[in-house]
């Protein structure tokens, strides 16, 4: 039954500057992972948003900012900011747990 439940999820993703202001970091080098358990195959689940996926990332005036459904059960939040595009995460946020519909906050470091 607990299949059958959607979460909805949104978001920010910015950069904290030393000055404490946020800056919207460039969208094609950003990536937001949802991770989860998945009961269809006893794995982990791990859905990808960027600016090319469905749904996707989107740019807003100080941060790019995410919508997706997803089902039931603990869910993970991270951003990753890929500067150099080669694969390597320059930057992480903090890691958000996601249990119920709410707007979490993602701040690459």
């Amino acid at each position: 039954m607990a299949d059958n439940v959607r979460l909805d999820l949104a978001g920010h993703v910015y950069e904290l500057e030393d000055d404490g202001n946020q800056k919207r970091p460039t969208l094609a080098h950003v990536t937001v992972k949802l991770y989860g358990y998945e009961p269809a195959t006893g794995g982990v689940l791990e859905v990808a948003l960027t600016k090319d996926s469905t749904p996707p990332l989107v740019e807003r005036t100080h941060s790019l900012t995410f919508s997706l459904t997803t089902t039931a059960g603990p869910r993970f939040l991270r951003a990753y900011l890929d500067i150099n595009d080669d694969g390597i995460w320059e930057m992480k946020s903090n890691i958000v747990r996601a249990q119920r519909s709410d707007v979490f906050e993602l701040v690459l470091r």
